[in-house]
């Protein structure tokens, strides 16, 4: 049976089948939000068409399957915690594939899926000695996931709390902070205070700070932008 699409994006965005809607995940446009959130919903009902748009031959289709993947893993979990080993090894080509951008969104998918296996975690490391940014980067933000903790994995990450977009400084800092909390982490999210983030984003900020005790009575100024406004998705995948 041919799973249908959910209702409120056949209403906005008509005529798609799945296989189409997971393509989508990597459109240029707002509608990419839109078929990663409508992916995540369907769940289950979706992976025959995303492990079908895995094996297309084609890189871009391969990439966009990869981040439905990981769309899949921030839905429903229930059914997806007993197939992750399962679609691990199915990861496992893509994530030694010649093409970086497909690198990138497997080890996002990698570290989105959780309980990863002794293959994954060596092919994620291979990824992190690899000196091109898009892959190391989401070498080192998929073993942190994983759980897989040393030092050329901080290091990789402290690497991203220096990048010139807020979005990476953000992801990065998150997860040095409870990990490895220290005063670059510090600074770099009180720098981040003055960021465009949205008020969801900036109070998480606040309570990580507040968390460390590193919160101080100047650091509860107003959101720079208003709730909703400069929301980015996927962090360390995308």
């Amino acid at each position: 049976m041919t799973p249908s699409i959910p209702a409120w994006f056949e209403a906005n965005h008509p005529g798609y089948t799945v296989a189409e809607l997971v393509r989508l995940v990597t459109a240029e446009d707002r509608i990419s939000v839109e078929a990663s959130d409508a992916v995540s919903e369907l769940g289950e009902a979706a992976l025959p068409a995303v492990l079908e748009t895995l094996d297309d031959p084609d890189p871009s289709a391969q990439e966009a399957a990869c981040y439905a993947l990981g769309a899949l893993a921030e839905g429903d979990r229930d059914w997806l915690d007993e197939r992750a080993a399962g679609l691990h090894e199915r990861l496992l080509p893509y994530l030694a594939s010649p093409h970086d951008r497909v690198r990138r969104a497997a080890g996002g998918a990698a570290g989105h899926l959780g309980r990863g296996s002794p293959a994954t975690t060596e092919a994620l490391r291979r990824n992190l000695a690899i000196e091109r940014e898009e892959v190391w980067r989401a070498a080192a933000f998929a073993l942190a996931r994983l759980c897989v903790w040393s030092r050329d994995v901080s290091d990789a990450l402290h690497r991203v709390m220096r990048a010139p977009d807020w979005v990476s400084r953000w992801s990065a800092a998150q997860v040095l902070a409870d990990r490895e909390p220290c005063t670059a982490v510090e600074a770099t999210l009180r720098a981040l205070l003055a960021e465009p983030m949205n008020e969801i984003w900036l109070l998480e900020c606040r309570r990580l700070m507040a968390r460390h005790g590193w919160l101080r009575p100047g650091d509860d100024r107003p959101a720079p932008f208003p709730a909703g406004g400069g929301v980015v998705r996927w962090l360390g995948g995308r």
